[in-house]
């Protein structure tokens, strides 16, 4: 379980790398989440709750690794 990421960069990347879903990503008034499927077919959970401030893996941080060559 991951707590406080970008979801929507999350979003990006398990599409881009033809990663599977579990379910469709979530949203309500808590926050976004998003579950998905690992190659030896685990969950893994990407939680942000929208009260707490975001920490985690973000779209820029991201978006400047891959300007820098970088996964």
């Amino acid at each position: 379980m991951f707590w406080q990421g970008d979801i929507d960069a999350v979003i990006d990347v398990v599409r881009q790398n033809s990663f599977e879903f579990y379910g469709a990503p979530r949203q309500d008034d808590e926050g976004r989440s998003a579950t998905i499927r690992d190659p030896d077919d685990n969950p893994l959970f990407f939680i942000n709750m929208q009260k707490y401030k975001n920490t985690g893996f973000s779209r820029a941080h991201r978006d400047a690794n891959a300007a820098a060559g970088q996964a």
